[in-house]
């Protein structure tokens, strides 16, 4: 089984993104002003939907009883100006 690396562009609040099953994050940071995520990932595989959301400090986070949120990184943009914080969401099983 031959592995690549994909990367996913993030927009600001909620995104969904398929993703093959059994990928590996690996790093999530901004690449000529976008949030991106990169991941190790089988292309053979089959996909998943994720979700995933993006915060600005100072953003509200509502509190969701349905759904845990596990943080992959925090990264600055726009020279420092703006730091945005990355959460992928699950629901609790």
């Amino acid at each position: 089984m031959k592995k690549q690396i994909w990367k996913y562009v993030l927009k600001r609040g909620s995104l969904n993104h398929e993703i093959p099953f059994g990928a590996t994050f690996l790093h999530v940071g901004d690449q000529f002003g976008d949030i991106c995520l990169w991941f190790e990932v089988d292309p053979l595989a089959e996909k998943k939907m994720r979700q995933f959301e993006v915060f600005g400090t100072g953003d509200e986070l509502e509190y969701d009883i349905g759904a845990e949120r596990k943080h992959l990184g925090t990264i600055k943009s726009c020279g420092g100006r703006l730091i945005w914080h990355i959460y992928e969401r699950k629901a609790i099983a």
